[in-house]
């Protein structure tokens, strides 16, 4: 059953990428952009097979995706096309927008399907949106273009609008000799860059990767570090729990204390507040500064796992 389900669910995977993405390893995805250059450059020399959990994850994508194009058109008021392409020849850098909404400004939205929400957008997320609108301004000279994530949480019913977003000449440069170093890697046999992040652990060609070169661990500390990573992986574990129960427990939480054996529950209120940091931004640029001037560093140690 689970095989057959792997199996199945390869196929859909294969023909949503013929259908929408096409030849993947004729050109270089936004979404690659955002990734270790040896990695991309690895995944379309020597692809490897999709395991059912990120085949799932796939599919619950397209799910929600699928599910906010219904709420739009249900809606009326929004005008969008869905899946559309854009790209360069030179090098063949294509990105293909979930969202494409059109009006006096031109609005790209990239969704996001979570298991839980983040605080802020992850920055593979924002080079991706950064990718795309560039993409677009080059086809769309003179049309003003913004770009928003939307993260959502299908188990938890969570949602997030990270938005604001606008293009970045200097960012998108650095994003296109990006994918032109990834090109000549491909077609020319270059050794490609390695890009350290904290998907590292996740990836596919670890093996041989600069990254990972390293001296084996002593004997004697070996036990603390394998009981360090069981600790780490139980806390992750315990902290999605707390999330989803904590939720749960807040819907069925009335604003008047309830007794719990010996303790007293009650839902409360925090209100939170932020700095508006283009507001700053604007006020010190008229005054000749900027956010750099006022900040500091500091150093401190902590474990890296790759």
């Amino acid at each position: 059953m689970i095989d057959l389900l792997r199996n199945s669910l390869a196929t859909l995977t294969q023909k949503h990428t013929e259908e929408f993405l096409g030849d993947r390893s004729s050109y270089i995805g936004a979404s690659e952009l955002a990734s270790c250059p040896r990695k991309v450059v690895l995944s379309k020399t020597n692809p490897t097979e999709y395991d059912l959990s990120t085949l799932l994850r796939f599919k619950r994508g397209h799910l929600a995706e699928d599910m906010i194009a219904e709420a739009f058109a249900e809606n009326g008021k929004f005008s969008f096309e869905r899946e559309i392409e854009v790209g360069i020849d030179d090098p063949p850098l294509k990105a293909h927008l979930d969202f494409l909404f059109k009006g006096k400004t031109l609005g790209v939205l990239e969704v996001k399907s979570v298991t839980s929400i983040p605080e802020t957008p992850y920055e593979n997320w924002e080079l991706q949106l950064h990718a795309q609108m560039g993409l677009l301004s080059l086809t769309k000279l003179d049309m003003q273009i913004k770009g928003a994530i939307l993260a959502i949480d299908l188990l938890n019913g969570g949602i997030e609008l990270f938005n604001g977003y606008t293009p970045n000449k200097e960012l998108f440069q650095g994003l296109l000799q990006k994918a032109e170093h990834i090109w000549s890697c491909l077609k020319e046999g270059q050794e490609p860059d390695v890009e350290p992040s904290p998907l590292c652990a996740y990836c596919d060609h670890k093996e041989g990767c600069p990254a990972f070169e390293a001296e084996e661990a002593p004997e004697e500390i070996m036990p603390i570090i394998n009981d360090f990573l069981s600790a780490k992986e139980a806390k992750k574990k315990v902290e999605q729990d707390y999330k989803e129960i904590q939720k749960q427990l807040l819907s069925l939480l009335g604003d008047e204390p309830i007794k719990a054996g010996e303790h007293v529950i009650c839902k409360k209120y925090r209100t939170s507040s932020r700095y508006d940091y283009k507001g700053i931004s604007k006020a010190l640029e008229a005054a000749g500064r900027t956010l750099e001037d006022f900040k500091t560093s500091g150093s401190y140690p902590y474990i890296y796992i790759k």
